[in-house]
Order: C-alpha cells, then sequence, then structure tokens
C-alpha cells in the first residue's frame, strides 16, 4: 500500500508500484545503506520511460525525502499539480537518485535544501511549468539555501535531463537576504542536460491583452541557468558541462508578477560566483548567452571570480529582438579572473543601429579572452587590459579587442564549418532534433586545432 508506515517499514526494502494515482504524498524517513539500497519502481510488465507510456500506465505519486537516504526511485510519475514542490529533499537526506522520472504540469520541480549531500536527478523529463508557477518565479530544479546563513550542499547530481518551459531550468539558489558568501555547493555537477523553452511560453509582448503567441518574439520566464553561488573550493569548483540551452527571450512585463524583467538571457550569474567551470556547453536560438556578475533588485554589483567558460558554442543570438541597445552575446561585469578560451561564437546578430557585443568586459580585470572562433558575428568591446590573443575572426563586422596575433578573415566560407544536430524530449515516442549549419570545425580549417570549440 501507498503509506508512509508501508514504505519505511525496516522489514521491506523494495517496493513495486503498479499504474495509479496515488495522491498521499509520502515523507520518506528510513534509510538503506551503500551497499544496499532502498527502492521504489514502477511495475507495469515493461522498462519505458514514464514519459514515453500513457496516463493509464504509469505511477502518478507524491514524495518528499524527509531524512531518508540511499533510495533509488525509479520510473515515476508526478503529474499536474499545485504542490509546493514536486519532490523536495529536506533533513539531511543524502546518496539518493531520482531516475527516469516524468514531472508535468507542475507548480514547482524539485528541491534540495541545505546539508542534503550527493542526491542525484537524471534522465528525467520536467516538462512545463505552469503559468502560475513562472509568474512566482519558481524553479524546475533547485538547490536552495533556504534562508539558511552557513547553508551547504555538496555533491548534487543533475544529469542528462530534458526540462522544458521551466521559469528558470536549474537555480543554485541564495535566499534574499544573504549573498553568496553565506551559502556553497562544491561538488555540484549539471551534465548533459538540455533546457529550453517553447511557443508554450512565448507572447507577443503583450500577454496581459492577447496571451500566448508560438511565434512571439517575448517570453514569461527567464533563465536555462541562475546561478547566485558557485563552490568556496578551489578544489570542488561547480561544473556546468555538455548541456544544451535555448529558446531564451526578452521577457513580457505587461502581465507582473514577481519574477524579474528578464532580457533572454539563457544563462544569469549574480550575487559573486566563485569556482565554476562552464565548458562544452551549447546556448543557442536565444537573445543572449551569458551575463556575469549582474545587478540585483537595484542593489549593489557582486563581484563573481575564478570563472571558466571554455569548449562551448553559442549559436543563433540576438535574432529576435535585435533592436535591444545593449545586445551582446556575453556580459561580464565588475568580476575577475574570468577565463573565455577555446569558445566558438557563430551568427550573433547586431542591433538594428548596427552596434552591440559578442563579449563584453566591463569593470572587469585579471581576465582572458583567447583561442576564441567568431564567425559572422557582431564586435567587441575594449578589453581594459585583460588578455586577448590567438582568436580567429571569420566575417566580423567590429573588432574593438586589441588581440595579439589574432588572424582574420573577410569572409566566413573560409572558416570550412560543418553542422550539428542535437536531439530533444529524448525520453518520449516523438523525439525532436535541431541543427545549428556551421558550427563544427574540421581538419580543413584553418583554426583547427588552434581556437574555437572541439565540440562534435
Amino acid at each position: 500500500m501507498w503509506t508512509s508506515s508501508v514504505l519505511n517499514d525496516p522489514n521491506y526494502k523494495h517496493f513495486y508500484v503498479e499504474p495509479g494515482r496515488y495522491a498521499t504524498k509520502i515523507n520518506l524517513t528510513a534509510s538503506g545503506s551503500k551497499n544496499s539500497r532502498r527502492t521504489i519502481s514502477l511495475y507495469n510488465g515493461n522498462d519505458t520511460h514514464p514519459a514515453a507510456l500513457s496516463v493509464s500506465m504509469v505511477a502518478d505519486v507524491r514524495i518528499y525525502f524527509k531524512g531518508g537516504s540511499y533510495w533509488s526511485v525509479d520510473r515515476m510519475a508526478i503529474l499536474d499539480t499545485e504542490l509546493s514542490y514536486i519532490i523536495a529533499f529536506a533533513s539531511k537526506s543524502a546518496h539518493n537518485i531520482i531516475n527516469r522520472l516524468h514531472a508535468k504540469n507542475y507548480s514547482y520541480g524539485i528541491v534540495i535544501l541545505p546539508f542534503c549531500n550527493y542526491n542525484t536527478i537524471q534522465n528525467s523529463y520536467i516538462n512545463h511549468m505552469t503559468h502560475k508557477g513562472r509568474m512566482s518565479d519558481n524553479v524546475g530544479i533547485a538547490i536552495a539555501s533556504n534562508r539558511i546563513k552557513g547553508a551547504r550542499t555538496e555533491g548534487t547530481k543533475i544529469i542528462n535531463n530534458d526540462i522544458r518551459n521551466a521559469n528558470d531550468g536549474i537555480q543554485l539558489v541564495v535566499s534574499s537576504g544573504l549573498t553568496a558568501n553565506d551559502v556553497t555547493y562544491p561538488d555540484t555537477v549539471i551534465d548533459s542536460n538540455r533546457i529550453w523553452m517553447d511557443g508554450d511560453v512565448y507572447t507577443d509582448g503583450n500577454y496581459s491583452t492577447n496571451g500566448y503567441s508560438p511565434d512571439g518574439h517575448y517570453m514569461i520566464g527567464e533563465n536555462a541557468l541562475d546561478l547566485k553561488t558557485g563552490s568556496d573550493d578551489l578544489n570542488r569548483p561547480v561544473i556546468i558541462t555538455n548541456n544544451i540551452m535555448w529558446g531564451y527571450q526578452r521577457v513580457d512585463q505587461t502581465p507582473g508578477g514577481s519574477y524579474s524583467g528578464g532580457s533572454g538571457q539563457a544563462i544569469v550569474v549574480h550575487y559573486g560566483v566563485y569556482h565554476t567551470k562552464l565548458n562544452s556547453n551549447i546556448v543557442a536560438f536565444s537573445q543572449r548567452a551569458l551575463g556575469i556578475a549582474a545587478l540585483e533588485n537595484g542593489g549593489p554589483p557582486h563581484s563573481s571570480r575564478y570563472f571558466e567558460i571554455k569548449n562551448n558554442i553559442f549559436y543563433k543570438l540576438n535574432t529576435i529582438n535585435p533592436e535591444d541597445d545593449k545586445t551582446y552575446a556575453m556580459y561580464i561585469y565588475n568580476s575577475k579572473d574570468v577565463s573565455i578560451e577555446n569558445n566558438t561564437f557563430v551568427d550573433v546578430a547586431a542591433n538594428s543601429r548596427g552596434s552591440g557585443y559578442v563579449v563584453n568586459f566591463d569593470k572587469t580585470t585579471h581576465s582572458s579572452f583567447a583561442n576564441n572562433l567568431l564567425i559572422n558575428t557582431i564586435g567587441t568591446r575594449d578589453s581594459f587590459g585583460n588578455s586577448v590573443e590567438h582568436n580567429f575572426l571569420y566575417s566580423v563586422q567590429r573588432y574593438n579587442f586589441d588581440g595579439v596575433q589574432d588572424v582574420s578573415f573577410t569572409d566566413s566560407s573560409s572558416a570550412k564549418m560543418g553542422d550539428l544536430v542535437f536531439e530533444y524530449e529524448r525520453f518520449t515516442t516523438r523525439v525532436k532534433s535541431k541543427t545549428m549549419y556551421g558550427v563544427v570545425s574540421s581538419t580543413q580549417s584553418p583554426h583547427y586545432h588552434k581556437a574555437g570549440s572541439s565540440l562534435e
């Protein structure tokens, strides 16, 4: 039976759940061990991901971890709920695995509260936060500080998930009133996720009058990644790798709500984030790629340090709202020790006045822009004494960095680039794909093994 007393019974460890709707919220308080995990799994005669099954074939459940550790929960569904969180890790719950979850039409996604270490969310489809949830500035997967100064959560792994239409896809949270120095999330790994917005969230810029518009140039929602803190340990950084993020546009501010007036950045970094590696990711089809050290609620800027941005692809940026007078692919403000190296920037448009920046160092020092590849992009802003060297430029409109040994070509075809196709909605019966044209270097590329991303 789906009751707390049964699932926490020390005499049982493995639970098979038949299809059905189990509305009772279960608090998991019992624990397994490293060599003997407790398990919950779907029992319906197959091993298919629940996102590819009809509702009649899944177990629609409600689970909170309240001290329970060493659980593996596989192939559960959480559908059409306004619960505060679809899953919460609390009371030092640790070493748990959520595998192959399907969540759909939810208000707030998964939250990992302080001191809940080494939990994993993987191979799941977190599909479509409700309008109410996005208007409330909610998150798909959050590592949260819960207003605790000194909050610390170690070893979280968020791996190989599809996250669609969340206000923020993944957020490393610092509660209001705290700073990044008060909270740390060492050894966090965010890897191989697809995080995107699509037509269910777009508007024409006046949602309060006209509602949603699948072809609109604005959206109700914010970012793929919202990083408000990182790690306090150089040797245990936050690692963000192999993710693909797309579909982020300027926010429609007409309906109000508690979410901020976002500018269409796929990744936003504020409060001062230390020891973070953003490597081998793709950001595409969005207004902007990344902003570091933004102002928060009109307050003073917060400096970020030891931030690595390497081997990423940034593609088709600023194509939706090119009139934006603050155009950039990447804005680095009031920071130090930021390395932007071996990245590929393709098709970053200028605004309607022909201006904007592919990268803008603003009040940033001790940083580098090196071995990057720029194709059909707008220019860059002066480096303010940061290291700029060995970049390859193909059909770049304006290039203001005084780079050392940069190489420039007048036409983009000289780059000899190939295409890249990626899949999403990977766990459903309707797997989709997108193509990015001219983003993969070939052995004939003049910059091969010298600059740009090595992603294939």
